[in-house]
């Protein structure tokens, strides 16, 4: 498994999952529709599975690591970039002198 990702393989089946995809899957759930009917309306459009339907399972996980996403980016505090605090008073010293 090392050397096929080392030489830029991939293990495991084709992608199904892509943004448009799930932005319908997150659309359709906040209309409660379970996890069956809305993979039943999803449709692969691309690649070795297109017209196929995912499978409920990839749906929750899509669904699932969306939500983690989402969950943890407020936790995630932005730091200002090094030495940026510094720059407004250089350039104000630097008008008075």
């Amino acid at each position: 498994m090392a050397r096929c990702r080392a030489q830029g393989g991939t293990i495991g089946g084709a992608g199904v999952t892509d943004e448009s995809k799930l932005s319908m899957a997150l659309h359709l759930r906040n209309q409660e529709m379970s996890l069956r009917d809305i993979a039943t309306r999803l449709v692969t459009t691309t690649g070795k599975k297109k017209g196929q339907h995912p499978s409920p399972a990839t749906v929750k996980r899509m669904l699932r690591e969306h939500d983690e996403q989402t969950a943890a980016k407020p936790l995630q505090r932005r730091l200002p970039r090094r030495g940026t605090e510094s720059r407004p008073a250089a350039r104000a010293f630097a008008r008075t002198a």
